[in-house]
């Protein structure tokens, strides 16, 4: 796999009882997490690429960008909130049910449409980057060869309108 963007988001989970007898409120238990987690994505080197020449211009259709799983939990900056109904017994229920849920929420959540959202661009510009280094170790790089790539990554229903990497020539 190759590591292409990371992003760092602080999540915040909540649950809710109340609790009421013949309409008599007996109060709300309120659990909350706030946890800041790391999400990692990658491309799948095993995957098909493909690479399409237009004169200097190279563009490559890299596999679908996915999540690494299980994102990283920060456990050491997790902040914990809990508030007891007034005639309830503690929340501490409330709060198993937040710990246990976190991993297959957040799991989901990297892989969602926001999150890749986040870090599309990211990951097109490492593809690029990886791409340019791959052509300069084959002297493939350069103005008499490819002087921009265009990264289209799978599962893209359009290329990005410019180059992804261009190759920035000083007059001499």
């Amino acid at each position: 796999n190759l590591e292409v963007a990371t992003t760092r988001q602080v999540e915040f989970f909540e649950r809710t009882n109340h609790r009421a007898i013949l309409g008599v409120s007996l109060g709300t238990n309120v659990a909350r997490l706030r946890l800041p987690v790391t999400y990692r994505y990658h491309l799948r080197l095993a995957d098909p690429w493909r690479l399409e020449v237009a004169g200097n211009h190279l563009i490559v259709h890299a596999p679908v960008l996915r999540a690494s799983l299980p994102p990283a939990i920060h456990t050491d900056e997790m902040e914990v909130q809990a508030e007891r109904g007034w005639c309830r017994s503690t929340p501490d229920d409330l709060l198993r049910e937040l710990h246990r849920d976190v991993t297959p929420l957040i799991s989901e959540w990297a892989g969602n449409e926001q999150h890749l959202g986040m870090v599309r661009e990211t990951a097109r510009l490492q593809v690029a980057e990886f791409i340019r280094r791959w052509l300069e170790g084959e002297s493939q790089w350069g103005p008499q060869s490819f002087t921009t790539i265009t990264v289209r990554l799978g599962g893209e229903a359009l290329p990005p309108a410019e180059p992804t990497r261009s190759l920035f020539l000083t007059p001499s």
